[in-house]
């Protein structure tokens, strides 16, 4: 980028400014599709609702099978999780060792979330390949708040 570019570019207040490097980076190759998983760790609503409105999937995956709502959850980014799961995102779509949203959000202690992806539909009865379900994971951070909706929405071991 020039001078006279990063020049003109310091006078856009920084909403405008994200939205024109946002542009301007694209949503090209394999590169685009990290950086929209990881808009969803960082809670980068921005970022997020620009490669929805551009055509990434709500269940978009990484190489790895984690999504942008496996992201979300695992860090605690309510305001993600609530535009991705009204954009589409399955709350069971599971990455690639069977470990699904509530699974990530039960073992961050995150109530809200697991409320959240509850009332989204997300199945307590769900395993991945170690056998670890979200009431296990809840369990494992000892958080009683999501132990409780967990087994409310009949989480069992």
């Amino acid at each position: 980028m020039s001078g006279a570019q990063t020049e003109s570019m310091a006078k856009l207040d920084e909403k405008e400014l994200k939205a024109l490097t946002l542009r301007m980076e694209g949503l090209e190759g394999h590169h685009s599709i990290t950086k929209f998983i990881r808009a969803g760790y960082d809670g980068d609503k921005d970022y997020i609702e620009f490669g929805v409105m551009q055509g990434f999937s709500p269940n978009l995956q990484s190489k790895y099978g984690d999504t942008a709502l496996i992201a979300a959850c695992t860090n605690g980014q309510s305001g993600i999780v609530r535009y991705l799961l009204r954009k589409g995102a399955d709350p069971n779509f599971p990455n690639y060792d069977g470990s699904t949203p509530l699974m990530f959000a039960a073992l961050a202690g995150n109530v809200e979330i697991v409320s959240l992806l509850l009332v989204a539909g997300a199945d307590t009865s769900i395993r991945n390949e170690f056998g670890t379900t979200a009431l296990k994971a809840a369990n494992n951070c000892g958080n009683a708040e999501c132990i409780a909706a967990l087994k409310e929405n009949g989480a069992e071991k």
